[in-house]
Formats: C-alpha cells, sequence, structure tokens
C-alpha cells in the first residue's frame, strides 16, 4: 500500500482499515523521497523500498474496532504511532548515504555509519582520509560527544557518592547519638537516601519533562534541572542513552564499591607503614600503633552501598533485564571482598544489635512499589508492548484516574499528533497522563498494577496510624493481642512453655561442648586452634607491663650495681634528709626484691 502527498508531510500516527478474514497483525512502513520511489505507471513489483526509504518500528495491530454494516467485514486498527527504527534493519550503500546527508536524512546516514564501524571499528577515529571516514566525520564526533558526557554523569555520581558521605559523617557526629548502633542506623539511613536519589532517582527525574510543576515546588526543582529533559516517558530512546549510561553506573559501582577495601588493606596501608618508618616519624610505640593499627570496617558505608545498588536494579529491572546479572556479580564480588576486608584488613568491630539490618529490610518494599509503578507505565507503553484493557479491571481503573477509554483513545490521538510546543500545554498534557494512568489496567500491566496499588494502601495505612493514631489506638491493640493470644494461641503458647523447660542450663550445655571439642566461645583462650596465640599475648602484654614498671622505679631510684639476681647494694637518695640519717637508720630502704613472671624479672621495691 503506498500513499503519495503533494508536498513533504511529517506523520506521527496513521490508523488502517482491513478485512477481517485477511487482517494483518504487523504492519512495517518506510518513508521515501519522491525520487527514490518509480513514476507512475511503471512496474514496481521488483522495486525494493529498503534501498532508497527510512524505515519505521513494525506497528502492532492487535487492538480492532469494528465499524458499521456499511462496510462490512472491516475493521480499523487503532492509531498506530509511527516512529523511525532506530535499529537500522536495512543495508546502506555508500551513494545513499551520501544521497541521505545531502537531502539532511540523518536518520539514514547515522544507520549507514553504524553499520560500517561495525564492520571496521577504526572508522570512526582520526586521521579521515579515506571518502568513508570523512563521510562519517560528523557522527562520529557527535558519538564521541554521547560518550563523553555518559563517562562525566558515571563519575559524577560516583564523587558525588562520596562527597555525600563525608558530608553525612560529619552531620551524623554533630547529632551526637547515644550508642555505636544508633550512630550506624542514622548514617546508614543518610547515606542510603542519598545515595539511592542521586544514583536512580535524578537521572530519571533531570532527563524527563514535566511541563506544570506548581509554582511552590519549583524552588526545589530548578536548581536541579528536574523536569527540563525531552523525555515525557520511557522509550527506545530513553532506554539506548539513559538506560545505558544507567547500566554502565551500576557495573562501575560493582567495582568502586569494593575494590577500596582491597586496595587500602594491601596497598595503602602498607604503604604509609614503610614511609612512616623510612622518615623517621614512627620511632615510639605509641605512633607505631597508630600505623599498624588496622581501620574500622564501616557496616553503614557497605550496608548503604549494596541496599543502593539492589534497589536501584529492582527499580529498573523491568525494562533493563540485563541489571540482573550486574547484581548478581556484585553480590558475589561483595561478598568475597567484604569477607576479606573485615577478617583480614580491618579491626575487630564493635557490637551492634539486630537494628541495623532489621531498618535495611523496609528498603526492599518502596524498591518493590518504584519497580511496579515504572513496570506499569512501560509495559502499559502501545508504542513498545500493545495489548488490550483487562475486562475486570477498566471500570476500578476509569473511576480512579478519572478518565474513560474512548477519552483517553481521544487523549492519545492529539498527543501523538502535536507538536512539542503543543504538548506542553495543560489540554493536551493532562489528558494524556490520565490515560497513561488507565494504560496501568492493560493486559500486560495490570498484576503490577495491584501490587503497586496494594503497596500504596498499605504503607499509607501503616505510617498514618504510627504518626497519627497510635497513641489512642495502642491500648486497644494490645488488648486485642491479649485476647487472641488467651483464646487463640493456647497450644501454641504450651509448645513455648515446653520447649523453654526443656532447654539445659548454659553451664552443663558449654561443659559437654568443651567435651566434645566444639567452641563455645568468641574467646581466644576457650578455643583449642587460638589458644597458644592467646598465651603467647598474655605473655607479652606481662612483659610489657614489667618493663614499664622497671623503667619507672629506675627513673626514681638510682640503684647500685647488681650481680646476678641478688642486689648488693642500694644506695637511693631521698630528699630532705642527710646522709647520717640514713647512716643511722640502716633499715629505712629495704633491700629490692624481684617477682619472677616467666623470663621476665618484676622490680617491686617500693
Amino acid at each position: 500500500i503506498g500513499i503519495t502527498f503533494n508536498t513533504s508531510r511529517q506523520i506521527k500516527c496513521m490508523n488502517i482499515w482491513q478485512y477481517g478474514g485477511s487482517a494483518a497483525s504487523q504492519l512495517r512502513l518506510w518513508s521515501c523521497p519522491s525520487s527514490n520511489v518509480p513514476e507512475k505507471g511503471k512496474i514496481r513489483s521488483s522495486w525494493k523500498p529498503e534501498d532508497g526509504c527510512v524505515a519505521h518500528q513494525v506497528m502492532q495491530a492487535v487492538t480492532t474496532v469494528p465499524l458499521n454494516n456499511a462496510l462490512r467485514n472491516t475493521a480499523a486498527t487503532s492509531w498506530l504511532p509511527v516512529v523511525t527504527d532506530s535499529s537500522c534493519p536495512a543495508n546502506i550503500s555508500y551513494t545513499r548515504a551520501e544521497t541521505a546527508k545531502e537531502e539532511n536524512w540523518k536518520s539514514t546516514y547515522d544507520c549507514y555509519c553504524q553499520q560500517e564501524v561495525r564492520k571496521n571499528p577504526k572508522l570512526a577515529t582520526p586521521p579521515y582520509n579515506t571518502p568513508e571516514k570523512e563521510m562519517c566525520k560528523q557522527w562520529a564526533l557527535e558519538q564521541a560527544k554521547q560518550i563523553g558526557a555518559l563517562v562525566f554523569s558515571v563519575v559524577s555520581v560516583l564523587v558525588i557518592n562520596q562527597i555525600l558521605l563525608f558530608l553525612f559523617t560529619m552531620f551524623v557526629d554533630f547529632m551526637r547519638p547515644q550508642t555505636v548502633t544508633e550512630y550506624t542506623t542514622v548514617q546508614l539511613l543518610m547515606l542510603f537516601i542519598s545515595q539511592f536519589i542521586n544514583t536512580s532517582l535524578l537521572i530519571l527525574l533531570v532527563n524527563s519533562r514535566f511541563p506544570n510543576i506548581p509554582s511552590v515546588i519549583q524552588i526545589i526543582t530548578q536548581p536541579l534541572s528536574i523536569g527540563k529533559g525531552e523525555y515525557y516517558e520511557i522509550s527506545g530512546t530513553w532506554f539506548s542513552i539513559i538506560g545505558a549510561s544507567l547500566i554502565i553506573t551500576v557495573v562501575v559501582q560493582v567495582f568502586s564499591n569494593t575494590l577500596p577495601q582491597i586496595l587500602t588493606a594491601r596497598l595503602v596501608n602498607p604503604l604509609v607503614r614503610r614511609l612512616s618508618i623510612w622518615m623517621g616519624d614512627a620511632v615510639t610505640k605509641d605512633t607505631l600503633e597508630l600505623i599498624y593499627e588496622l581501620p574500622e570496617w564501616n557496616i553503614s558505608l557497605r550496608v548503604a552501598q549494596t541496599f543502593n545498588v539492589v534497589c536501584t536494579i529492582v527499580f529498573y529491572s523491568s525494562g533493563m533485564p540485563i541489571l540482573y546479572i550486574a547484581g548478581a556479580i556484585y553480590c558475589t564480588v561483595g561478598y568475597w571482598v567484604d569477607k576479606y576486608g573485615l577478617l583480614r584488613g580491618s579491626r575487630r568491630p564493635p557490637a551492634y544489635n539486630q537494628k541495623v539490618i532489621e531498618m535495611c529490610m523496609h528498603f526492599i518494599p518502596f524498591a518493590v512499589i518504584l519497580h511496579a509503578c515504572l513496570a506499569c507505565f512501560l509495559f502499559g507503553n502501545q508504542i513498545l508492548f500493545p495489548s488490550a484493557f483487562n475486562d475486570k479491571l477498566v471500570g476500578f481503573a476509569e473511576s480512579w484516574v478519572g478518565i474513560t477509554q474512548a477519552d483517553a483513545a481521544v487523549a492519545q490521538k492529539n498527543w501523538m499528533t502535536a507538536t512539542s510546543k503543543e504538548r506542553d500545554s495543560d489540554p493536551i498534557y493532562d489528558p494524556y497522563i490520565k490515560a497513561r494512568w488507565l494504560d496501568f489496567s492493560r493486559m500486560g500491566c495490570f498484576f503490577l498494577m495491584l501490587i503497586f496499588v496494594i503497596g500504596i494502601v498499605y504503607y499509607a495505612l501503616c505510617y498514618l496510624y504510627i504518626g497519627l493514631f497510635q497513641p489512642l489506638l495502642s491500648p486497644v491493640v494490645s488488648g486485642i493481642r491479649e485476647l487472641f493470644a488467651k483464646f487463640c494461641c493456647k497450644d501454641l503458647c504450651k509448645k513455648r512453655a515446653q520447649v523453654a523447660e526443656s532447654r539445659a542450663e548454659w553451664a552443663s550445655t558449654e561443659k559437654d561442648l568443651e567435651d566434645k571439642g566444639y567452641a563455645f566461645s568468641y574467646f581466644m583462650k576457650d578455643n583449642d586452634k587460638y589458644r597458644g596465640a592467646h598465651n603467647a599475648i598474655e605473655h607479652s602484654s606481662k612483659a610489657e607491663l614489667a618493663r614499664r614498671c622497671n623503667a619507672k622505679l629506675e627513673a626514681a631510684i638510682a640503684p647500685a650495681a647488681f650481680s646476678g639476681e641478688a642486689a648488693k647494694s642500694v644506695t637511693p637518695t631521698a630528699p630532705n634528709e642527710n646522709e647520717e640519717d640514713r647512716q643511722a637508720d640502716p633499715s629505712a630502704i629495704s633491700p629490692p626484691q624481684f617477682v619472677d613472671v616467666g623470663e621476665v624479672k618484676l622490680n617491686t621495691n617500693a
């Protein structure tokens, strides 16, 4: 089927009538300049449109609307979008690319350069000394700019995450939490929220376009350039540009979050020790302890980084399943690196309680709700995933959104035929957004819509109860729990009592474990494998104590010469005493005494 226009036209959507018995479900559309089409009257059966035309995406004509009886056995498709196919399905010759460049057919020109670069990657690099290189020079420079912007965005995300770590560490210190668990929990929450917004949400909000932002919210959105992008919704172009940037960011974080631990433990700390000793700064015991003491393992940072990556993957995985592979790699690498960093490159961590990990479990449901919302927008997009409405849910969706199917079809038609300036106006944008919310009830995403609605309602009620009704209803809830435990859980309570009675005392259990050779304590002295190391450490501690005591005594008393273990004479000097008094009363000074501590003599002379 061919349609000829007298003048150049920009076609954005179309519909087609077909006979019901032979209706096609897929349609391929080509747009051609008149010079590339055989003249009228000539045989066109051997003409191939892919040789001189621009290919558009295959249109899925699955939704049909029966017409009146004037045209029997016919049906009309719904409005089909006309979108250029960026996958370049046809082969393009040099001559055709040259013509496309002269006539400013950018899609054909880009497809030629893409297929040539696949054959010869050096085509995009200087010097441009061949006709093919000269042809694609402009395209190569544009690609280089896009890659540079992509790398800059990825590096910016990583750098900002490190700045946020430094700032929030200062903020938490200023808050002065009372326990180490409270300190870690607050720092973890701040780091996760800031990194998730910076990694996942900002990249989506900055590249999206929101024409009708209230003036009150613009105080926040304008400095951050939120809502000023070029994408009204997720499309194929969005995935090729923004989606690729997001995937690279996640993959880079697989290594940027984990490798610093190994580098610090194996490279940075040994170099600092060697440099300090070489410069002569570490000459005392205190300074040596500072450079040889291992750093703390930052559990709040590592947990925040891990859940940031996990929640980002859950958020965007509906449209980019390859993120699941990146998540599996991150979990594998993170496990072994954290294990090594904790056991070999960090000091013993403090004793945290369970609240740190319990709080992290609340992050996943929010990521699931965001996943369901984004998946509904994606799978409800009729350009990417066409599907029919769910008859059982479309009524609920119409009442919830406030638009009918007929009005939604008109809104989408007006949207596809509108210009960019017209799309920013309220009469076009507002009905279209409602129509997109109505698409949640289509067969491709209705189950995700139920998850999204149930999650929103559940958390709204939970936080409403916690923030407003908990002080009033907590006695009622406690009473209901007591009644339930009294009348409905008798068997369960009996079983718990039997389990509690059957538990042996820890002392007898400890003795049994010790007799069987099992480890029953975290202390080194109670473990056969580390008891020798414990004895060595204890011996070293006693030797150090003896050395310090003897040093203090030698500084306070001027001893005479000693021979072996017995002191021949001691002539200490005492203030405010003369020599005659000391000679008259020789008992005033007791002979020095030694206490044997292994191989160390501890002088206990007063």
